[in-house]
């Protein structure tokens, strides 16, 4: 079995240095990078690096509300998460997705819905709502059959940019 690595990054408001250190820091580790939207940067900046897609407070156009994203193993589904009505488990099996990556709550979230879907938030880097880290998010999966090996929320903290140790 091999494994891919995701990284998932959500609501960073703005903030590049921390991302960029993330990315320098990962690079040769991480298989795919992932956004789920308000970097509040030029999409160019985000397509760099990122799979990305555009949130509420991104005003620039050039990336997609939601994006699907296939892979040997089934889809990875990518949206901000500012649905009304918000992100219900009918909502999230609708996409036909393994795997369903959104922010805007800016809070950690672990899901699996009948044990064939995987709903993930990675939280804030920089303006978390669920204590006083930041996060990002780290997914390994069996590369053929997209099972999930393991998932770690990375804590940052937003003062300092210093990741907490595990």
């Amino acid at each position: 079995m091999s494994k891919i690595r995701f990284c998932v990054m959500s609501d960073t408001h703005g903030d590049t240095q921390y991302m960029d250190a993330i990315i320098s820091k990962y690079n040769g580790v991480v298989n795919n990078w992932f956004h789920c939207g308000d970097s509040e940067l030029p999409p160019e900046l985000i397509m760099r690096n990122f799979v990305g897609v555009r949130g509420n407070c991104d005003y620039f156009a050039g990336l997609p509300i939601t994006r699907d994203v296939k892979f040997p193993f089934g889809t990875v589904h990518l949206e901000h998460g500012n649905r009304t009505g918000g992100i219900t488990p009918e909502y999230i099996k609708s996409c036909n997705c393994k795997y369903f990556f959104s922010g805007h709550t800016h809070k950690k979230l672990f899901n699996e819905l009948d044990g064939e879907i995987y709903q993930f938030n990675p939280g804030s880097l920089m303006r978390p709502r669920d204590g006083m880290f930041g996060s990002f998010l780290f997914i390994d999966l069996d590369d053929q059959t997209g099972k999930l090996i393991s998932y770690q929320f990375k804590l940052i903290d937003p003062v300092t940019g210093m990741e907490i140790p595990d």
